[in-house]
């Protein structure tokens, strides 16, 4: 190592101990104080987080910022527009409250300014090394050593900073696929926890009106009773079919209770918020274009769980690269500065290290062994994506041949058998246990009508789902 001595005028003027320490401080604060960080103190309260929460009542038109949507090409999503941030009604009013405060959302949006954050400080130098020795403690004024080193490689960017660099970036286009799978799943996940909340509140409608077309006939009944053309028995018979028709309606008030908590969970949006008055029925009654047929190689580039392990081996095959890189040797040099009582003398420090032999192929044969597995996890899951695609596509057109023919032929049927009972009844020509009996029938057709309508919508939503299509809805007449 060179080193050469200062003159020998500076070297009088700087060997006293006082001196020693001062150039010490002037070399060290330096260093300090550009490694030193100040972070905000935050703390988190209950008043703040009610006070939170109350926000959410203005609508996701106050909280979804342009930077919610920013980079989210990729899904092809419709932007939600004025008139749907004004219609609670609309498909794309629940969407925009997803994007703003589905729960794994937003975890998944932090999650990517931390990769964000992360590949800013990614491949930088390692921490500056300083040293200080004396030759005796008690006598300062004998020789002492001062020394700094610097990771050489990380200054010049290269070996295992490059890597790194490279590392990061991937981390972060990682994590970028995962909020786009978020937001993927709560598209679909608020979309069906509407449609299932406006089945239920149909099913809640059309059994009310039964239950009043029942309740008109209870006065007949009364009468009927009292001048001796019925006994008391067929009377209560008779009776018993409110009290079906009432525990059911029961049963599926309780229901829609959960699933509007549902709706809650996977919008965000306060619970006792007026949105929630518009979900009907209306939500079984949108056309959804079914989407056409894709090949492997559309799913691999349109479905965002596909994407997101296409990530996944490139995070594989970057760890490949940074164990080749970790067999560079780390290279630390810097200055040393040796106080004796007579002089100054400047010199330099060089730092090597090298791996032991032997264990970089260890860990490439490891390495690459992942990175063959994450290939192969890719060909699995587009496997397993077509034929998913395939099977829902089929239980799709099941479900909506169930909902278009079938149950409307019932639905029909019942109908019309019940108008007859009920004309039959006002002419005397049938009985109360006849009648009882249809009206506790009629309830079947009734709601397995919404049913078919609810199952086949979901199957449209599953299928457009695993297709990465979002189903554009627009009303239709029922």
């Amino acid at each position: 190592m060179f080193i050469r001595p200062f003159p020998a005028c500076f070297a009088r003027q700087f060997t006293s101990p006082r001196c020693e320490r001062l150039i010490s401080a002037l070399l060290l604060a330096p260093i300090f104080g550009l490694a030193c960080a100040s972070p905000n103190r935050q703390a988190l309260t209950a008043e703040e987080t009610e006070q939170t929460l109350a926000h959410r009542t203005q609508g996701p038109e106050a909280a979804l910022s342009p930077g919610d949507l920013a980079g989210l090409d990729a899904l092809a999503l419709p932007r939600p527009s004025p008139e749907e941030l004004a219609d609670p009604g609309s498909a794309g009013y629940w969407r925009a409250c997803a994007l703003a405060w589905n729960p794994a959302v937003r975890a998944a949006r932090r999650q990517l300014q931390r990769a964000v954050a992360a590949e800013d400080g990614a491949g930088l130098p390692e921490s500056i090394g300083l040293g200080a020795e004396t030759m005796s403690a008690e006598d300062l004024d004998r020789e002492s050593r001062l020394s700094a080193t610097f990771d050489l490689l990380g200054i010049l960017g290269v070996g295992p900073a490059s890597v790194a660099r490279e590392a990061a970036r991937i981390d972060a286009l990682h994590e970028h696929s995962r909020l786009e799978r978020a937001v993927w799943r709560a598209t679909f996940e608020v979309e069906r926890a509407r449609v299932r909340l406006g089945a239920a509140r149909e099913r809640i409608s059309r059994m009310e009106a039964l239950l009043r077309q029942v309740e008109a006939q209870s006065p007949r009944f009364e009468v009927l009773e009292r001048r001796g053309r019925l006994s008391a028995a067929e009377s209560g018979l008779a009776a018993t079919a409110v009290h079906i028709v009432e525990h059911e309606i029961s049963s599926e008030r309780g229901r829609e209770a959960e699933l509007r908590a549902a709706l809650a969970e996977s919008s965000g949006l306060a619970f006792d918020h007026d949105a929630y008055a518009h979900v009907d029925g209306s939500a079984l009654v949108q056309t959804r274009a079914v989407p056409e047929s894709l090949g492997a190689r559309q799913l691999l580039e349109q479905d965002p769980a596909l994407r997101d392990l296409v990530l996944e081996f490139a995070q594989a095959e970057v760890r490949v690269r940074r164990v080749a890189r970790d067999g560079w040797p780390t290279v630390r040099a810097g200055p040393r500065l040796t106080v004796m009582p007579s002089d100054i003398l400047l010199g330099g420090m060089l730092d090597l290290s090298l791996p032991w032999p032997g264990r970089i192929e260890a860990e490439l044969r490891v390495a690459e062994t992942e990175r063959e597995a994450a290939r192969e996890q890719v060909e699995d899951a587009l496997h397993g994506a077509v034929a998913r695609v395939a099977s829902l596509r089929a239980i799709e057109a099941q479900a909506r041949t169930r909902a278009e023919e079938h149950a409307e032929k019932l639905n029909d049927a019942a109908e019309d058998a019940w108008v007859a009972m009920n004309a039959r009844l006002r002419l005397g020509f049938a009985s109360a246990t006849e009648w009882t009996t249809m009206a506790h029938d009629r309830l079947a057709p009734l709601v397995g009508r919404v049913d078919a309508r609810e199952a086949a919508v979901l199957a449209a939503l599953d299928l457009a789902e695993a297709c990465g299509v979002v189903l554009e809805t627009a009303e239709v007449t029922p």
